[in-house]
């Protein structure tokens, strides 16, 4: 609280409202003491050029909080080691997608590949050359020793037949001397 002096003046007093005068009237005026006026004081600004709230206000909209900021010199160089902004992949996901790739090295193109590919045969079962020299020659074999037994088979049967026909001529003298005899 601040310490006051009190003073009580009577006479004429002008009012604000209608300027009137009134001789009974009173006005009681409260002072500040020297010690009191000194302490509230000390707590103000000098006069001077100073701007109002308002205008303060406006101005400081438009700066940024305080803080630690780069100047624009270190901030021009810190943005030259960096790259344009984009879409890019985060070192995780490199990591990911690289682990799935083939190690860098000497790999025929795409079009060396498809002139290769395109002298070769499709894939599947094949014999080798050393596969097929062996089962040709087994097969040789067998159909060589086939081809004896069906000759062997054959002079057989020829020779049989060769009876056959030898027994029917035979058989043919026999009946045609007995008929012979029988006079038929």
């Amino acid at each position: 609280m601040v310490a006051t002096t009190s003073h009580i003046f009577s006479g004429k007093v002008d009012t604000e409202n209608n300027n009137e005068s009134d001789p009974d009237a009173s006005l009681h005026v409260t002072y500040a003491t020297t010690s009191a006026l000194n302490t509230g004081l000390s707590t103000k600004q000098d006069s001077g050029s100073y701007a109002t709230t308002s205008a303060l206000s406006t101005g400081l909209a438009t700066k940024q909080d305080s803080g630690s900021y780069a100047t624009t010199s270190a901030l021009a160089t810190g943005l030259s080691t960096k790259q344009d902004s984009g879409s890019y992949a985060t070192t995780s996901a490199l990591n990911t997608g690289l682990s799935t790739k083939q190690d860098s090295g000497s790999y025929a193109t795409t079009s060396a590949l498809s002139t290769g590919l395109g002298t070769k045969q499709d894939s599947g079962s094949y014999a080798t050359t050393s596969a097929l020299t062996t089962g040709l020659q087994t097969t040789r074999t067998q159909l060589e020793v086939q081809l004896q037994a069906e000759k062997i088979e054959n002079e057989i049967t020829r020779l049989k037949l060769a009876n056959a026909e030898s027994r029917i001529s035979i058989l043919e003298q026999s009946f045609g001397s007995i008929l012979s005899k029988l006079n038929v």
